[in-house]
């Protein structure tokens, strides 16, 4: 997605970032910082420091909540530690990783890391807004310029080309005819 998003074949203007941990398939995307998956490093990062400052932000005692977080991460599945902390603190998955990440990003975060991806984000913003809009035309609005003709559509596929959408999100993807 980022790659189609820097060349600005999408119908809109986008920014790709991608978890640290995938570098590699990274063409045309944020990367943020680690080697690792994001809630992997936040948990390990925060623990390491001591769960900086946490309690204030959950508004819980220490030991339930040092108890909680510790019993998430030996969950072998990185990707439901939010919602097992949140399941004990009747907070949503969403509302825990939010604290997490926002302390994280407070607390542990290099400077150098930190200037990195909000240099990357502002580029790619700049980059975007350069681009003009993109034009295309939506199913509906090909199903309405159809019914103004008077014709019976029951699919894309019976409208003329100039009136097919796929046709015209294929040119506003790849730049050219399927």
């Amino acid at each position: 997605m980022g790659d189609l998003a820097t060349k600005g074949r999408l119908p809109y203007n986008a920014i790709g970032v991608l978890d640290g941990d995938k570098e590699d398939q990274s063409h045309g995307c944020i990367v943020l910082p680690g080697s690792e998956a994001p809630e992997r490093m936040v948990f390990g990062e925060l623990k390491a420091n001591g769960w900086a400052q946490l309690l204030d932000r959950f508004g819980i005692g220490a030991g339930s909540l040092y108890q909680f977080l510790d019993d998430a991460i030996r969950a072998p599945d990185h990707h439901k530690w939010t919602e097992l902390v949140g399941d004990r603190i009747l907070k949503s998955k969403q509302s825990v990783w939010e604290i997490l990440a926002n302390q994280w990003a407070r607390t542990c975060v290099r400077p150098d890391d930190a200037k990195r991806v909000t240099d990357e984000i502002k580029a790619a913003v700049a980059r975007a807004s350069e681009r003009p809009k993109r034009q295309s035309i939506e199913v509906t609005e090909a199903v309405d310029v159809a019914a103004a003709h008077k014709e019976e559509v029951t699919s894309p596929a019976e409208l003329s080309d100039a009136e097919r959408p796929e046709r015209h999100i294929y040119q506003d993807l790849f730049g050219n005819d399927p």
